[in-house]
């Protein structure tokens, strides 16, 4: 191990009691065992503390809440490792991941993972979620700006250079989508290694799903309307087919009263209905493979969720033009 690199393994903590002992123990069963790993505590009042204690990790605590960016820029300031790894407290990682972060990063700057397509929890709306997030990272070009902090490293010097996390950001919506941004504006590049994937702990619920899929669209249309240069470059969440088919949902809502008028409305709503369905077929197709009885209620959910996300767009471009004015 004397020329292995160490690797610093920065996980930011608040109230994660409920997965972090997993989270752990799947760091410390890694075959790569030259590693540090910094719990940075964001004030928790659950047993977090208590956990990470049971295990060597070097535990920092923030002086007041300030968020997952913060929390990640003092593990990272913090940090005695070449390589940053960051990751999260609902995460469980293989044992071979550190060694593949570490085998990809040869010769880059900054190297992700994704999801892998089970999470943890067999619940119906963690199951949505976790394929959800597969297929779009899954579709995602190899050089990408998208740096996963669910499973994401980069060199320390080159994180520092960039500036780190935007601390003004609290919520964990968008943070790692800016900082992407600036790695891109910097001339980097993130490697998107797809063999390199984790298991997601979270479990979603109804509301919890439905905000948190509000919140990031909010956040992330406010983003791109404020650095309207990458808003129509065909990347990420905002790909010309996600455009069309949240155009698509929309135009069926009016449809469907007036297609008891008139049938060339009826002809209209089939239509829109079947490109729907089309444009997202590769995920109702991994629905299918991994859960059949999941694919009716899954396909309605996605169209709900798709509201959901017109609804956090317009208010992330208020957000935007406010600013603005």
């Amino acid at each position: 191990m004397m020329n292995a690199p160490l690797i610093s393994v920065i996980i930011p903590v608040y109230n994660a009691a409920r997965t972090l002992r997993e989270c752990l123990k799947s760091i410390f069963a890694s075959t790569y065992q030259h590693f540090e790993v910094l719990i940075v505590d964001d004030l928790s009042t659950d047993e977090s503390i208590k956990i990470a204690s049971e295990f060597p990790c070097r535990i920092i605590s923030v002086m007041r809440k300030s968020g997952p960016a913060a929390a990640r820029n003092l593990g990272a300031y913090n940090a005695r490792g070449k390589i940053l790894f960051f990751t999260d407290s609902d995460i469980i990682i293989k044992r071979d991941t550190i060694q593949k972060i570490i085998e990809a990063m040869e010769g880059k700057v900054a190297v992700t993972g994704m999801y892998s397509r089970k999470p943890y929890l067999k619940k119906f709306f963690s199951l949505y979620h976790n394929y959800y997030a597969h297929r779009s990272q899954k579709e995602t070009s190899s050089y990408t700006f998208m740096f996963h902090t669910s499973c994401g490293a980069i060199l320390k010097e080159v994180f520092e250079r960039i500036g780190g996390f935007n601390e003004n950001m609290k919520n964990p919506t968008v943070e790692d989508v800016e900082f992407g941004y600036r790695l891109m504006e910097n001339g980097y590049r993130v490697y998107l290694d797809k063999t390199i994937q984790v298991t997601h702990f979270t479990n979603y619920t109804f509301s919890k799903l439905i905000k948190s899929y509000f919140y990031k669209s909010r956040d992330w249309a406010e983003l791109l309307f404020s650095r309207t240069e990458r808003l129509f470059k065909n990347e990420g969440w905002a790909n010309f087919r996600n455009v069309f088919i949240l155009l698509s949902a929309l135009s069926i809502i009016p449809l469907i009263p007036l297609s008891f008028y008139n049938n060339l409305f009826l002809f209209f709503l089939i239509s829109f209905g079947l490109f729907f369905i089309y444009q997202n077929t590769e995920f109702y197709k991994l629905i299918l493979e991994e859960n059949p009885i999941l694919l009716i209620p899954g396909i309605i959910f996605n169209y709900f969720v798709n509201l959901v996300l017109f609804f956090g767009i317009c208010a992330g471009l208020l957000t935007a033009l406010k600013r603005r004015l």
